[in-house]
């Protein structure tokens, strides 16, 4: 798995992620609930590990591309 997830962007999955799962623990119930926290998990892992399986599919890279030094 090559990462295809760049730093702001996984900056802003970690995030909601986060915001997902405790609003879907403290404040939404059923269905809803249960959806948001799952969504979360979702988002904050694909953070975690630079991957995403959507991006793989449809061929995006949001990671920045190395200079010329190759870093």
């Amino acid at each position: 798995m090559n990462a295809n997830v760049g730093t702001v962007e996984r900056a802003l999955r970690a995030i909601a992620g986060v915001a997902l799962m405790i609003t879907g623990w403290l404040g939404l119930t059923g269905i809803m609930g249960i959806l948001a926290v799952v969504v979360g998990i979702v988002l904050f892992v694909t953070a975690l590990i630079s991957y995403c399986p959507i991006h793989a599919m449809l061929g995006t890279n949001t990671c920045e591309a190395p200079d010329s030094r190759g870093h």
